[in-house]
């Protein structure tokens, strides 16, 4: 099975929510207060747990999705899609007041059965990422390696007609590896978030406008 490189969210979404363009810019929020501690967690699950809730919400999608994210049933944790365009992606986007908010930066994804092992094959394919950054209100997040970690190890079922990433396998096992960075919920008004980065065959360059209600 070959590896699935991400560069964030999903490039053939359609049906986005509008940004109003009378919303209210929110002051710019700190990396520093924003953003959840590495050993941190949401909703009682950390990195580890949410880089997997992201991939098989991939996996898990017909590509029709939009990239806005939608909550989870684990807790008010927004999961945004996009990125596999391998050309800039921009969205508009509307988030209720208390929503935390994952968002992916570089990462692999591996489905079982693979030799070695999907955790390691995952690992393998995320090595050689390179210029990895995220913005938040135009303030750069620092030490982004810092946040990379494994996914646990995780069941999916893909839509009939393929998923996002256009594969056909309907069930299956995969784990993933890479970065992410887990927000707590923003002030209310509106918020930039850009995450760029490069892998093999991908080129990631994302932004969101966020409005929070």
């Amino acid at each position: 099975m070959r590896p699935n490189r991400r560069a964030f969210l999903t490039a053939s979404c359609t049906a986005i929510l509008a940004l109003s363009a009378t919303a209210a810019q929110a002051a710019p929020v700190a990396a520093a207060t924003a953003v959840v501690p590495v050993s941190g967690s949401i909703a009682g699950h950390g990195y580890g747990y949410w880089l997997g809730a992201w991939w098989k919400r991939v996996l898990s999608s017909p590509p029709s999705t939009s990239a806005c994210p939608a909550t989870t049933a684990a807790g008010p944790v927004a999961l945004p899609l996009g990125g596999f365009s391998n050309r800039p992606e921009t969205y508009h986007c509307a988030l209720p007041a208390g929503t935390a908010i994952y968002v992916p930066q570089l990462s692999a994804e591996c489905t079982a059965p693979i030799k070695g092992g999907v955790d390691a094959c995952a690992r393998k394919a995320f090595a050689g990422s390179t210029a990895m950054s995220v913005t938040l209100d135009g303030r750069t997040v620092p030490h982004l390696t810092r946040y990379a970690t494994a996914s646990p190890t995780f069941s999916f079922t893909a839509p009939k007609h393929g998923n996002l990433l256009g594969a056909t396998q309907r069930h299956g096992r995969a784990a993933a590896y890479g970065i992410g960075l887990l927000l707590r919920p923003l002030p209310a008004g509106q918020h930039t978030i850009t995450v760029k980065g490069t892998a093999t065959h991908l080129h990631l360059d994302v932004t969101y406008h966020i409005r929070i209600r």
